[in-house]
């Protein structure tokens, strides 16, 4: 009886740990999608910011030739 007990007792806790380590995959993922989400919004305004360089320069080649 003593070593069934045991047993259970033992499945019980490997149960709590594997939900843990679950709980914690699963955080990881929300953590790596919250990654790639920041990555392409930094993606994209770099790509803005390219943009506006190049119009910025533009401006300036404008002005260069009316001066």
């Amino acid at each position: 009886m003593a070593v069934q007990g045991a047993f259970h007792t033992e499945r019980e806790a490997t149960a709590a740990t594997e939900a843990e380590l679950a709980t914690e995959r699963a955080a990881n993922v929300a953590v790596r999608d919250d990654l790639t989400t920041a990555q392409e919004q930094l993606t994209t305004a770099n790509q803005k910011l390219a943009e506006l360089n190049t119009a910025l320069d533009r401006v300036q080649q404008i002005r260069d030739n009316q001066a």
